[in-house]
C-alpha cells in the first residue's frame, strides 16, 4: 500500500471513531469517490456549489487537503479523505432498513458555467 493510502485510512478510522461516538459511520474505505480535479465546479449532496482552486498539504500533518470555495464566497480547506467519502443522504434508518450513499461532492461537466 502506498504512504497515501496508509494517511487516508488512517484518517478515516479516526473520523469513522468519532462519528461512531455520535451514532454516524463512514462508507467502507475501498469505497472512496475519485480525487478532485482542480479549477472545476462540484455540487455538495445538500445543495451547495463549490470551485475547487487545488490541493495543498497540512503544513503540520502532511495530510491532503481539497482547497476549494463556496460559489457564493467563503473559502474552506478539507481533508481529501473527508471530500472523498460517500455521505450518508439519509439520517440513521431503523435496523430493518439500509442507508443510501452518494458521493459528497459531485463533479460537474467540464463545460458548466457560472451565468449571472
Amino acid at each position: 500500500m502506498s504512504e497515501f493510502h496508509d494517511r487516508t485510512k488512517a484518517a478515516l478510522e479516526r473520523n469513522g471513531a468519532a462519528l461512531e461516538a455520535q451514532g454516524r459511520q463512514l462508507a467502507p474505505v475501498e469505497n472512496l469517490a475519485p480525487r478532485p480535479i482542480e479549477r472545476r465546479f462540484y455540487h455538495h449532496y445538500k445543495g451547495g456549489l463549490y470551485y475547487v482552486h487545488g490541493i495543498g498539504v497540512h503544513t503540520e500533518t502532511g495530510e491532503e487537503l481539497v482547497m476549494y470555495q463556496h460559489v457564493g464566497g467563503k473559502f474552506y480547506a478539507r481533508p481529501m479523505s473527508s471530500w472523498r467519502e460517500y455521505a450518508s443522504r439519509n439520517r440513521p434508518p431503523p435496523i430493518h432498513r439500509s442507508r443510501e450513499y452518494v458521493e459528497r461532492f459531485r463533479l460537474l461537466p467540464e463545460d458548466f458555467k457560472m451565468v449571472p
